[in-house]
């Protein structure tokens, strides 16, 4: 039984270094057009490393996947704004960081 456990250790260490090199790749993207996908992997990966142990590793994965979100949302609000449609309905109901509508802004 003892080398089963240790098998499946060594397995998952091995899926935690797996994930964490995906993590990576899509980290460095310039621009991740999956978010979910990203998000779930980053995710997954923060919630395999803190079961071995890895607990600042973890907290990393999670600040980059906040990070890229916050950088995906932003990317997708300065595409509506620079589209110049004003009937858009999406961009009249974006908020901006600063909690002011984009309409006030304009």
């Amino acid at each position: 039984m003892d080398t089963i456990d240790e098998a499946v250790i060594r397995v998952r260490h091995d899926f935690v270094e797996t994930l964490n090199v995906m993590h990576r790749i899509l980290t460095r993207m310039d621009y991740v057009t999956d978010m979910v996908m990203y998000c779930k992997c980053s995710v997954y990966l923060a919630s395999l490393q803190e079961e071995v142990g890895e607990f600042r590793n973890a907290v990393q994965a999670l600040r980059s996947a906040l990070g890229k979100v916050v950088e995906f949302r932003e990317e997708r609000m300065k595409r509506a704004l620079d589209s110049n449609a004003p009937e858009n309905a999406t961009t009249a109901m974006s908020i901006t960081i600063d909690n002011k509508k984009i309409g006030d802004l304009e």
